[in-house]
Parts: structure tokens; sequence; C-alpha cells
């Protein structure tokens, strides 16, 4: 691993980041290693964990980082390879099936990040299955009544709401997001710098971390890795 003397923290985003959607894993432990020079990293992806396993090796890079969030933050893998998921709490998902029409509104949640289910699918009375939802996802072609009635719910709830530039919706339990699992990633370690490097609204909530300092990138096909490499080069002074 590159020799880093820098009390950087460098926490980035994964497709369209380090690696163009186009990118396989041959050149990723090349890249991870080039960027440890800048400083410590954290991957923090929208992918799930269970994604991102089935087409990279973690197990291979998963030394190049000082943790991961996987799934916006809703899986966190530590240094000493703990690992935590998180779910949403029964009474929500109750307070959430008594009051919405779900039936109105095109959804799907996630279990364990892996089944991909509408909310009908599950048993009513199951609720060791409700216990392990994850993530509900709702597809907006318009802007309804009965989508208005959840986001506010949602919102009033506490739950994470991120949107996308097409106007679906990913829900996600309390106290999960990037910003969070990022900030006990790092736990009590204090860095002089802190670069964020992402390319969706899923990013956004990293703003709420003190001194962080956050760059938009995109898909800029086999440039997309140069053009982190000459920002992060460029916040060191290095040009």
């Amino acid at each position: 691993m590159a020799i880093n003397n820098k009390n950087n923290l460098i926490v980035l985003d994964f497709d369209n980041t380090i690696q163009s959607e186009s990118d396989g894993d041959e050149q990723l432990s090349v890249r991870l290693e080039e960027l440890t020079s800048f400083g410590t990293l954290i991957l923090a992806t929208g992918r799930s964990f269970e994604n991102f396993a089935t087409n990279f090796d973690w197990e291979s890079i998963s030394n190049f980082f000082l943790g991961a969030a996987f799934s916006n933050g809703g899986e966190i893998f530590f240094s000493d390879i703990n690992f935590e998921r998180s779910y949403f709490n029964l009474k929500d998902i109750r307070i959430l099936k008594e009051n919405i029409n779900f039936k109105e509104i095109k959804s799907t949640i996630q279990v364990d990040f892996d089944d991909i289910l509408r909310f009908e699918m599950l048993p009513e009375d199951s609720m060791n299955e409700w216990s392990k939802v994850n993530k509900i996802k709702i597809i907006t072609d318009e802007l309804t009544s009965e989508t208005q009635k959840l986001y506010t719910l949602a919102n009033a709830l506490r739950m994470n709401m991120v949107f996308d530039p097409i106007g679906n919706v990913q829900i996600y339990p309390q106290f999960v997001s990037k910003a969070i699992a990022i900030q006990n990633i790092v736990g009590g370690k204090v860095f002089d710098k802190i670069y964020f490097y992402g390319d969706g609204y899923n990013d956004l909530s990293v703003l709420s971390i003190p001194k962080i300092k956050y760059f938009q990138t995109k898909d800029r096909k086999e440039e997309t890795f140069n053009f982190l490499v000459s920002k992060l080069k460029e916040q060191e002074g290095m040009y």
C-alpha cells in the first residue's frame, strides 16, 4: 500500500467517481492504491453490499478503507470487519401500513437489501418478515395525494428520503444516511481535512458533516478516475 503521511479523510462514492459505469475490476486495486497516498479512505456508495460483492472482490480491496457505507448508509463495514445493517422500526412500519394506501402508489420494499417485493407480498401477520425491511422505493410517474401523504408521514417519523433526478424516492429508516454512516465509521478520529467526492442526490447528506469539502463528479468514461486524481492533487496544491 502507498505510504500516506497526510492526515486527510477522503470519502468516495463508487460509480462515476472511482469507476466509470463501463469499468470492470481489473484496475480497481491499482486505483485504490494510488488514492491512499492522498489520505485515509472511506467508501460510501448507494450499492448494496451484495450487489457490490457480486461485481467486485471486496475481500481483496477492503484493506484500502477505514470502513465502507453501502446502501446509502444502510449497511456499514467498520475497519475491524464488524458489519451492521439497519432496519425499519416495526412501530413505524405499522404506522405506514395503517395510514397509507400502498395500492395507490407504485412502490416496492426491500428485505435484507436483497429481495425486492411489493407491500402486499409480505403476510400481514408476519412481523418477523416485516422486521427485515430496509428500504421503501417509490416510483413516481406523477405526484398523487397519497404519495404526498406518504412523504409527509415519513418526514414526521424522521425517515430519510433520497430523491433521484427523475423523481423516484428511496425511503430509509431513521438515522440512515451516508453522513451518519461516515461519522460512525470515523468515531473519535480527527482529520485535518475531509473531502467527499460523489455524483448523486444521495450524497448531499454529507454536507452536514463539519469541515467537509464536497466535490461533484460524473461519468467521464475513461477519464472518470483521472478527474478524481486531478481534483485531489489540486486540493493538495500539487499543481
